[in-house]
């Protein structure tokens, strides 16, 4: 039976291929001389009181070892505890009761590629594997031990689509395109955005941007978003639609067509009422919180969170990174992108890895204490991203630039990027900041403007990625920024009649360079022109 062919009918029980399991404890040194052996090392991890993880491990006729990373092992009627007891042997044979799922897509893509077809069917039948076995999946998706454990980190749209398609040996990326439309009202201009992805484009296409001057909408249309996906589970009223476009056309969205949904927003001014975490995949869309709000239900003021509080979110969901390797690994890779900020460099954190998981945490933790605000908001948000996120997942992210400075807000970017791309993730930035701008493609990028209630969405006119920041300032702002800030002070020396020369003297002595004044001359000079075409205008008039 080729390996394509398990995805689309069950695996055909009691074929012989010549493989035995065996399981190890997590301490356990792992032998060296194992032969056509599947090993299982046991580990403590804990979903609600169950215990169902498992490194796999596969020796080949040549003792060749490939790490295939963590699945999760549960049976019929299961009550919590360790699905280690209900092995009776080190040398283990799994029954009909018994079901397994991958933990991550890089499960199924090392069994596809790192594996023959026949080596990769006998490590999916002897760990009685759902995703290559339909049936037993239907049988088993309302266990409870496959809801609450085997599902915790695992959606079901990556279920039925990426899982499947990556043992299918079909691309483990995939485009997606999608829109958001919303009404005007005699409060809120409308809108209509468009979001697409496409997999190891350079620039990446996963990070999104949404700019614009204060009052333009931006954080209110993250906000209908997450109303609008999540109004069928919340009992909220529709902010507006979704619509997925392929070359066909335009459709509505399925409700389940993002797999989870991740509110980024520290800011403590914002009256949205983000709803509660639901964290149960298995119920459809799952939807996490990262920020200041205390967690909550109904109306009513919520107080922020404490440094105590933010610790423990931080905490927790670093030592679910950390208990798969796949996602340790992740979590590795964005502190090294953070590490160009000299600070980051300095606190090593890349070194955790290299201790054991509970000396890891304690340092963690020792280390998070003792960062500024900035830091610790960087490093909280991309570890509860790389906890959460996964294919088609939508990370809404406010206003990431309120408490960074800008080399670390360009690399937290690009850190965010590069989990995105890797997931085949997609994220929505609303922010005032040419640095954000800057690390997005010009078809990434969306300029709010509005009047009123009328309201617009338009692409930059210029490329964005890469461009200079004082540029894409103008570009975005326009003539706003002419009417603000030194450029008011040189305007007004202007109306009063003055020149460059007495406007140096008289306002302009602390300038320390030439190249300054180079600048300032060029302004000032923009400013006698909009003065002598008024002073025209108005003689003519």
């Amino acid at each position: 039976m080729a390996l394509q062919s398990v995805i689309r009918e069950p695996i055909v029980q009691g074929i012989d291929l010549k493989l035995s399991m065996q399981m190890l404890k997590k301490s356990s040194l792992i032998p060296s001389d194992l032969t056509d052996t599947l090993l299982l090392v046991g580990s403590s991890w804990d979903d609600y009181s169950f215990k169902t993880s498992f490194t796999v491990m596969h020796f080949g006729p040549d003792a060749k070892k490939t790490e295939l990373g963590t699945t999760k092992i549960g049976y019929k009627d299961q009550q919590h505890g360790w699905t280690s007891e209900k092995f009776s042997t080190k040398n283990i044979s799994l029954s009909d009761e018994f079901f397994s799922l991958g933990q991550d897509v890089d499960f199924y893509r090392k069994l596809q590629g790192g594996l023959s077809a026949d080596a990769a069917l006998a490590v999916l039948q002897a760990l009685k594997d759902v995703i290559a076995d339909p049936e037993r999946l239907e049988d088993v998706k309302n266990e409870q031990v496959f809801r609450e454990s085997l599902m915790r980190n695992v959606s079901w749209s990556v279920i039925r689509d990426q899982f499947k398609r990556v043992l299918a040996g079909k691309p483990e990326l995939t485009s997606f395109h999608f829109s958001y439309q919303t009404n005007g009202d005699e409060q809120r201009a409308g809108v209509d955005v468009s979001f697409k992805v496409t997999p190891h484009s350079l620039p990446s296409t996963n990070v999104h941007v949404l700019i614009g001057r204060n009052g333009v909408g931006k954080t209110t249309i993250l906000n209908d978003m997450v109303e609008t996906i999540l109004s069928d589970t919340t009992g909220r009223p529709h902010c507006g639609k979704f619509l997925i476009h392929d070359s066909l056309g335009s459709e509505p969205m399925p409700t389940d067509y993002f797999s989870s949904i991740v509110s980024v927003s520290f800011s403590a001014f914002d009256p949205f009422l983000f709803p509660a975490d639901q964290p149960d995949r298995s119920k459809g869309v799952a939807y996490f919180y990262v920020g200041m709000q205390s967690p909550g239900e109904g109306p009513g003021k919520r107080p922020p969170k404490t440094t105590e509080a933010l610790s423990e979110d931080f905490i927790t969901s670093l030592e679910s990174c950390f208990s798969q390797e796949s996602k340790r690994q992740r979590w590795v890779a964005a502190i090294k992108r953070l590490e160009s900020d000299s600070n980051f460099e300095d606190m090593d954190l890349a070194h955790l890895n290299e201790l054991p998981t509970d000396e890891a945490i304690v340092k963690a933790h020792r280390i998070f204490s003792r960062m500024s605000s900035g830091h610790s908001i960087v490093l909280l948000t991309l570890t509860k991203l790389v906890e959460a996120v996964e294919e088609k997942t939508l990370v809404l992210m406010d206003e990431p630039e309120s408490h960074l400075h800008p080399p670390l807000l360009s690399a937290f970017t690009r850190a965010i990027s590069d989990l995105l791309q890797d997931r085949n993730g997609v994220a929505i930035i609303a922010t005032h900041s040419p640095v954000v701008v800057q690390e997005a493609p010009g078809s990434c990028v969306w300029k709010l403007t509005r009047l009123r209630a009328e309201g617009r969405a338009d692409r930059p006119e210029r490329e964005t990625f890469g461009e200079n920041a004082g540029v894409l300032t103008r570009e975005i702002f326009g003539l706003e920024v002419n009417k603000s800030g030194y450029h008011e002070v040189l305007q007004e020396a202007v109306n009063r009649g003055g020149t460059f020369e007495s406007g140096r003297r008289q306002k302009l002595s602390a300038t320390p360079d030439q190249s300054g004044t180079v600048n300032l001359c060029h302004i000032m000079n923009s400013a006698l022109k909009n003065a002598s075409r008024s002073s025209l205008a108005s003689s003519r008039a």
